[in-house]
């Protein structure tokens, strides 16, 4: 059996949330390997298609998420200086300009990009080194027509606007993300090979066990085993997660396909700066600096959306890049020409490439409701990291510069995580004795999946939790059967050298069984303790003819779990407590001094 530190954490997924997780794994943890499995390259997903906007949140109206979006770019640039294009040249800076036909008066407008401006200058006092963007002053500028009216056209602006956000060369920092990853002893990149089913305690030694095969190939691949996963598979997360048992429900997330069109730009656009119009269905420009330019145009580029557990065939089929050519050259003629009625010009641009990349957003979004300024397409407040089970973390990006915060949170909930395995160990120990291989099995997946939604589970005490766990397990049919036989079974597998009692003589319609420490433990009173338990047919009564008996709640099949109880703490009248108002008796009544029984 080899150890958590033997054992790889397994991250499904190289784009930049599965990547951002294993940096901050690694320096986390610097004594655990880290196997990162990508189906194709690094950042070859929607990733490496996107033109690497440093958004400050100036395409939001919601003023909450411009602020995280701010804050998170802040992070990135202090960690990563050296990947801004054109910082401290005018061409650099990105310009907002907003339509006059804008969804959103240019008041408004005005009035948010002034607020997201107040919190850089409150975050550059808070911290100087937050000052990456420039000086709060130069933030924000209006500009005046003179300044924009030869490149775009003025006719269509209400107010223009330059900020100092500006775009990253991602294609830089892909490499030098590439060499920090094969520069680290504990983090191995498997690329080329698809994770296509996960499968949870098939062994009593692993929680996971990884199929995978080669995407060049075809070929299955052998499985790898590990205790914990974070899935970082962008589209395909709820997917994976499904197989094994993570319940998906349709309309929780929307995977929207964007497309964006690579072009040569004509000599005189190639010092024009990056432009947004908004807000509403308009366009964007993104000025890569090097000749190249990126463009979306909203009629276009928002291509299809699916809030199902697995993005359709079709959609795949845009997202490998199995589609004709002239079907994309009819895509990037639309968009090219879409774009020029709002950039005079641009229309002379070579086509390079046309791109296909998911976008991910929480709820049920379909495509006719993306331009309703009450869409939730307008949000990003939710990073999107969720402990989803025992040993499984989901980890999409929800916005490409979030990764950072991410990866944080990945670090934050795995913590959580190697404590509460501490907790899984002691209840599955505690909790029964069990007979088989398959008995455990069924038990360890049932509380990775109840564990994780229990409130401060590092500080309940553990009598409370196996009390919670019981009392869970009953409304669990799947279980039920197992935790009745294995409480009741005298084969000498469940037998126990530190069995504290030996059955007492029953009636010929009760079968006797042995009272182990993990039975005490369960059925703990304050004022009584088990000494002998009995499974008699349902609607019995058995008496051992000496005391009190009760029904536990447990049944299997068609019998009914018994107790004889010893008084421990007789109160004054000399009777006892019984375990629960709805029990049982059997023999003489012994009538409680309480209304309200005590019971853990």
């Amino acid at each position: 059996m080899k150890s958590n530190e033997e054992k790889p954490l397994v991250i499904i997924g190289a784009g930049i949330a599965g990547v951002a997780a294993a940096l901050e794994l690694a320096e986390n943890y610097p004594t655990r390997k880290i196997t990162i499995i990508e189906r194709s390259t690094l950042f070859s997903g929607s990733t490496g298609r996107n033109p690497a906007r440093m958004g400050h949140g100036f395409h939001y109206m919601d003023l909450e998420t411009s602020i995280q979006y701010l804050r998170a770019s802040i992070e990135v640039q202090r960690r990563y200086s050296q990947f801004l294009i054109g910082f401290g040249e005018a061409t650099g800076r990105g310009r907002y300009y907003i339509h006059k036909q804008s969804k959103h008066s240019a008041e408004e407008i005005l009035e948010l990009y002034r607020g997201i401006q107040k919190e850089y200058q409150r975050l550059c006092h808070e911290d100087p080194l937050n000052q990456v963007f420039g000086t709060p002053n130069d933030f924000i500028r209006i500009l005046e027509e003179r300044e924009y009216e030869n490149h775009v056209k003025a006719d269509l602006v209400e107010l223009a606007i330059e900020t100092a956000e500006h775009l990253f060369d991602f294609p830089k920092f892909a490499a030098y993300i590439r060499v920090m990853i094969e520069a680290n002893p504990n983090i191995h990149l498997v690329e080329n090979v698809e994770v296509t089913n996960i499968q949870h305690w098939t062994d009593t030694d692993n929680r996971f066990s990884i199929e995978m095969k080669s995407t060049l190939s075809g070929h299955a691949l052998a499985p790898i085993v590990s205790d914990y996963i974070v899935n970082s598979s962008w589209e395909n997360i709820e997917f994976l997660n499904s197989k094994i048992g993570i319940p998906y429900t349709d309309g929780s997330r929307t995977n929207r396909l964007k497309c964006l069109l690579e072009v040569q730009l004509p000599v005189h656009l190639q010092n024009v700066n990056s432009s947004f119009f908004c807000m509403g269905p308009f366009c964007m420009f993104s000025n890569m600096a090097d000749g190249r330019g990126m463009l979306t145009f909203a009629d276009v580029t928002n291509f299809a959306a699916n809030s199902g557990l697995t993005i359709d065939d079709r959609m795949e089929d845009y997202l490998t890049g199995n589609i004709s050519s002239e079907e994309k050259a009819e895509i990037s003629l639309k968009i090219l020409h879409g774009v020029a009625a709002y950039i005079p010009g641009i229309e002379h641009s070579r086509i390079l490439e046309l791109h296909f990349g998911i976008v991910q957003t929480d709820g049920d979004l379909k495509l006719q409701d993306i331009h309703s300024i009450s869409s939730g397409l307008h949000t990003r407040r939710n990073i999107g990291v969720r402990d989803e089970n025992q040993g499984l973390i989901s980890n999409p990006a929800r916005k490409l510069f979030y990764f950072i915060y991410n990866g944080i949170e990945v670090v934050k909930i795995l913590d959580m995580q190697f404590e509460r395995e501490l907790k899984i160990q002691e209840l599955v120990a505690a909790f029964i004795k069990i007979r088989s291989t398959e008995d455990i099995k069924q038990l360890r997946i049932f509380i990775d999946r109840w564990i994780v939604g229990i409130e401060n589970i590092l500080t309940i005490d553990n009598e409370l939790l196996l009390a919670k766990l019981k009392d869970d397990l009953q409304s669990h049919p799947s279980l039920h059967h197992l935790v009745s036989s294995v409480m009741t079974s005298t084969s000498p597998a469940f037998t126990s050298d530190k069995q504290t009692t030996t059955a007492i003589k029953s009636p010929s319609t009760a079968t006797s069984a042995a009272v182990t420490p993990e039975i005490s433990f369960l059925y703990k009173y304050p004022e009584a303790e088990i000494e002998s338990l009995f499974l008699a047919p349902s609607g019995t009564i058995p008496s051992d003819g000496k005391r009190p008996c009760t029904a536990l709640p447990w049944e299997n099949g068609n019998q009914t779990i018994f107790a004889s109880m010893i008084p421990t703490r007789p109160n004054s009248a000399g009777s006892i407590f019984l375990p629960a108002s709805n029990s049982k008796s059997c023999g003489k009544p012994v009538q409680p001094t309480s209304p309200q029984p005590a019971r853990r």
